[in-house]
């Protein structure tokens, strides 16, 4: 299954980290993504409010000389700025100066047509790309490089019960079993869950990082697996949560995130627009 992972998968995949008086620390996990001549990035709204109130700086990874690129402008974000107040998309999108983005390789972003919107996923199989914070170290003033490592996890829907998972609505997210059975790194090679330091680390409780990393679609388990191809890899979600009792991972749907992206970003509404036309009959131009 590893040889259907697209190389997109990984190279849209970047890490947000806060910066706080020469100190840089790893938040959590982003994707690029492009609507036409706009660049974003999207992440979960819990990763990108937890510091955007504070004196810290987002940035992120990815860029094609290797440094952090500083996001110091504005997040739009689900819910309430307050986040004390519950917000069951928790999503929070950047758009990217000019100049930032064209730091990134233009192959590195997702597009539109990447997307899917699958009602039902109970027979999908899927990869969940991103950067657990216990694979990652912090920087200070004396330090020259922030380590991090990438996690490729597949996996497939959720079987178990539903019953007293706090948050969840199935109209709003999708749930993914989560156990260290098949477990790859960014080069689909099979590992064991640890630390950076070896220690035995626990799934989904360590997976604290990953959040608002994107969820991908590989293919339909009832498909015979030779007929999986790179070219039908659908992007459906983001992970916003983990349920550790029930060993189970929540990502809120994709149309969340063009919901969003069509109402704080007027701009990119008649390209959104004409997508969704072109998906409705079945048709799209791959090219947004």
């Amino acid at each position: 299954m590893s040889e259907c992972v697209p190389p997109l998968v990984a190279r849209s995949t970047v890490q947000v980290v806060a910066s706080v008086n020469q100190h840089v620390r790893h938040l959590g996990t982003g994707t690029l993504l492009a609507v036409a001549e706009h660049r974003f990035v999207v992440t979960a709204a819990h990763v990108a409010h937890s510091e955007t109130t504070n004196d810290a700086t987002l940035a992120i990874s990815g860029a094609s000389d290797g440094r952090y690129v500083s996001l110091a402008g504005n997040w739009i974000l689900t819910g309430e700025r307050d986040f004390r107040s519950f917000d069951e998309h928790d999503i929070a999108i950047y758009e990217l100066a000019p100049d930032q983005a064209r730091r990134f390789d233009d192959g590195a972003f997702v597009r539109v047509a990447d997307a899917e919107f699958p009602k039902d996923l109970s027979h999908a199989y899927f990869v969940v790309s991103g950067f657990p914070a216990v694979w990652s170290t912090s920087l200070g003033p004396s330090d020259t490089t922030l380590l991090t490592k990438m996690l490729q996890y597949g996996t497939f829907a959720y079987q178990g019960s539903e019953v007293g998972l706090d948050g969840y609505n199935p109209n709003r997210h999708f749930l993914l079993a989560c156990s260290p059975d098949l477990l790859l790194n960014s080069k689909g090679e099979q590992i064991a869950f640890r630390t950076r330091n070896g220690h035995s680390a626990q799934m989904p409780r360590d997976l604290a990082g990953i959040s608002g990393c994107s969820v991908w679609m590989l293919g339909d388990l009832r498909v015979p697996l030779e007929r999986w191809s790179q070219s039908q890899v659908r992007l459906v979600g983001i992970e916003t949560s983990v349920y550790v009792r029930s060993q189970a991972i929540r990502a809120t749907r994709w149309n969340g995130v063009t919901t969003l992206l069509h109402a704080g970003f007027p701009s990119v509404r008649p390209v959104l627009e004409m997508y969704a036309k072109q998906h409705a009959s079945g048709t799209s131009t791959g090219d947004q």
